[in-house]
């Protein structure tokens, strides 16, 4: 979790493409955000970014799976943690993990403050 939140607070601003902007061209892009019809920010993060850059060091499923069951994670179907074929600027329909980042950022201060209480 801490991992997923610290990727997408050091990078939301400058590897993260918006939806709605299709003449801004990111380097090193990590994948593209949106507002989701509660106004929260969807990151949708490329496979090989989430895999090999954020999930460095744990297994991609295990923290999938995490993410799915706190509820940060839309899962694309039974068998794939990975959305299926969302159609985004410039490289069409694509497959991507969809983290939702302010309830994760909730969720992270209050798994922090029940570990500080935990430790008091």
């Amino acid at each position: 979790m801490k991992q997923v939140l610290s990727f997408i607070a050091q990078h939301g601003a400058s590897r993260f493409q918006s939806t709605n902007d299709t003449t801004t061209k990111i380097q090193n892009r990590a994948g593209f955000k949106r507002e989701n019809y509660d106004g929260q920010t969807e990151f949708l993060i490329l496979p090989e970014i989430f895999e090999g850059e954020i999930c460095r060091g744990f297994s991609q499923i295990a923290v999938a799976r995490e993410l799915e069951k706190l509820g940060h994670l839309k899962r694309g179907s039974e068998k794939n943690y990975v959305q299926a074929k969302i159609t985004l600027p410039e490289l069409g329909r694509i497959r991507v993990y969809i983290v939702v980042y302010e309830e994760l950022s909730e969720e992270s201060e209050n798994c922090e403050n029940l570990a500080e209480r935990k430790n008091e």
